[in-house]
């Protein structure tokens, strides 16, 4: 039927529109006066955006809408966010009640010599950076790991040859800085600004001329023929070589400084050749040569309990072809890393450059560096300290201990420590040097005070008369006076042959100071 002619239908009412509210979303209202009754009763008032009136049910609705769609005014002073131009020019009055702040015109940097090194430091970095090629990205990830892990070079036995690609690796601990890891010991790495102020600093301790020569050490105008002071080398003077000239096809290649040790080996007529050779970088500590070097003579005494180096050891090296081929294989290792220009950095150097047969005026010293501080700069030393005594009094490190030989590798790393201590703190240095002079000064009292009452009991002794039957007695106690004055003194005659200068001639410690020359 259709719906025109259904009255029952056509004269139905449409049906209410429904009101809802937007807080609690009840939508049963049919007028907007029972709507308005319901929010003032309940407090649920609907929030209208001022800029687009689109309501929402809550205030937080409301101003989230207004951050995303509307807050695109933008403050240019400040950067402040408003939702219309009149808002945003309102805040822009408050800007003009205070200054806006100047930027800081650049200052040229003046030279000073405090900044010097630095900028010598960084002009190398960019001559190095020009003369190679640009690292790819593995490498610079590894450089990266490396600047903030440990370097761990781990130990091998004294019978095994001290190989070095093999047995370095960054490894993580919780330290407060990084630092080198070798045999047990813990040594110091240096940033690369630190590197730069301790060269600059490094390059005011290089001894003079005179204080080598002092010291025992080959100059180049030595020849053979000239007195020296060097003794049971197995080189010739006229084997010896300068450093080589810097070129600028190598300068870039060559290291700023370089701390070496050798272990030695007594050949034929009780002469000396190298038979180990340790070389680190003093700035970045990285490890340069660790080998074995074959001596070219006959050896007739390995001094194992010192060098740590046994024929096994040896033979095993120069079978895999790890030794370097005699001395001057040695020496011209280490001239792919020296120049003239490099300072080398050592314990007792002078016998370690002896037995590789160079010629070097560059030099630091740790055991000049402590005795000059204990006796003066331009005095004569009247004893030397063992790399042991400054590495326990210093950076606390045990090395060469009681019944044990010596690892070449560690003694070169804590020459390095030693003296890296008394660049960094010279105060610490001077107060080690005060207190040992006065040891030595009592010490000294105190022999002198045993070699006056030995001689006082000596002359009593010659007083007494003698029984008939001994004649010959007081001839031998004139001998024996003779013999034995000067057994605890420090100074002696030249012309007087002493046991204590045979026995350190054959490599026994000095029997007064207990320095052994063979010990570095």
């Amino acid at each position: 039927m259709p719906l025109g002619k259904n009255t029952s239908l056509a004269n139905q009412p449409a049906p209410a529109k429904k009101l809802k509210c937007l807080r609690c979303k009840k939508d049963t209202f049919t007028t907007a006066n029972g709507l308005a009754n319901h929010q003032d009763a309940l407090g649920h008032h609907h929030a209208v955006c001022p800029i687009c009136n689109k309501e929402f049910g809550t205030e937080g609705a409301r101003e989230n809408h207004k951050k995303s769609s509307h807050y695109h005014v933008v403050c240019p002073i400040c950067h402040k966010k408003f939702g219309t131009e009149k808002a945003r020019s309102d805040h822009s009055k408050s800007h003009e009640q205070r200054p806006v702040p100047k930027k800081r015109e650049a200052v040229t940097p003046t030279w000073s010599p405090a900044t010097e090194p630095a900028r010598l430091c960084e002009e190398q970095k960019s001559n190095q950076l020009q003369s190679s090629q640009q690292p790819k990205p593995q490498q610079q990830a590894k450089v990266s790991a490396v600047e903030h892990l440990t370097l761990a070079i781990s130990y091998t036995d004294s019978t095994a040859l001290h190989g070095y690609s093999n047995t370095t690796g960054p490894v993580g601990g919780l330290l407060n800085e990084v630092r080198l890891y070798y045999n047990g010991n813990f040594f110091t790495m240096l940033t690369p600004t630190e590197q730069c102020f301790i060269y600059a600093n490094l390059l005011t301790k290089c001894h003079s001329s005179a204080r080598l020569q002092t010291q025992g050490y080959a100059m180049p105008a030595f020849r053979e023929g000239v007195k020296g002071k060097w003794k049971k080398a197995s080189i010739t003077r006229s084997q010896f070589w300068p450093t080589p000239v810097p070129s600028p096809a190598t300068q870039y290649l060559k290291r700023r400084a370089v701390v070496i040790d050798c272990e030695m080996v007594e050949v034929n007529r009780g002469r000396r050749e190298v038979a180990l050779l340790s070389a680190v970088d003093f700035l970045t500590g990285e490890v340069l040569i660790n080998h074995y070097v074959q001596p070219t003579a006959k050896v007739t005494n390995w001094t194992t309990k010192i060098s740590g180096v046994t024929p096994a050891a040896m033979t095993e090296a120069v079978s895999k072809g790890q030794a370097l081929q005699g001395w001057q294989s040695a020496r011209q290792a280490l001239f792919n890393y020296v120049d003239a220009h490099t300072i080398l950095i050592g314990h007792s150097l002078n016998h370690d450059l002896d037995v590789l047969g160079i010629y070097h005026t560059m030099i630091v010293d740790s055991a000049i560096l402590a005795s000059e501080a204990v006796f003066g700069s331009t005095s004569v030393f009247k004893r030397l300290y063992s790399l042991k005594t400054l590495s326990e009094e210093f950076v606390k490190l045990r090395i060469q201990p009681d019944n044990h030989a010596h690892v070449c590798l560690e003694d070169t790393f804590a020459t390095r420590d030693v003296v890296l201590s008394f660049l960094r703190n010279p105060g610490g240095l001077e107060i080690w040097a005060a207190g040992a002079k006065t040891e030595y000064d009592a010490q000294q009292k105190r022999r002198e005070a045993e070699r006056r009452q030995k001689r006082d009991e000596k002359a009593k002794a010659a007083a007494e008369p003698l029984p008939a039957k001994s004649a010959k007695l007081p001839l031998m106690r004139v001998v024996d006076h003779l013999s034995d004055s000067d057994d605890y003194g420090y100074e002696y005659d030249s012309e007087t042959p002493r046991w204590s200068d045979i026995a350190e001639d054959c490599g026994w410690p000095h029997p007064d100071t207990g320095y052994d020359p063979w010990s570095d």
